[in-house]
């Protein structure tokens, strides 16, 4: 299950994207998880990793409009 979720959003993104994007889930499991001694589950990473592309894409769109 987890294995076909991270196939699908390698798929999705390039492959300088996806290894900059699982940094950023990485640092912020690290940040707002494992400091305060909880564990991340399938689950839970899946929801991150949502999190994290919607900001990814609202970043973007941020860029192509400051661009104009």
């Amino acid at each position: 299950m987890l294995l076909q979720y991270l196939t699908e959003l390698k798929d999705s993104l390039s492959k300088d994207d996806f290894y900059s994007f699982m940094r950023d889930v990485t640092n912020d499991i690290k940040a707002n998880r494992i400091a305060f001694n909880k564990r991340t589950n399938q689950e839970e990473f899946k929801n991150i990793c949502e999190i994290l592309k919607v900001v990814l894409v609202r970043c973007e769109n941020e860029k192509i409009t400051m661009s104009k």
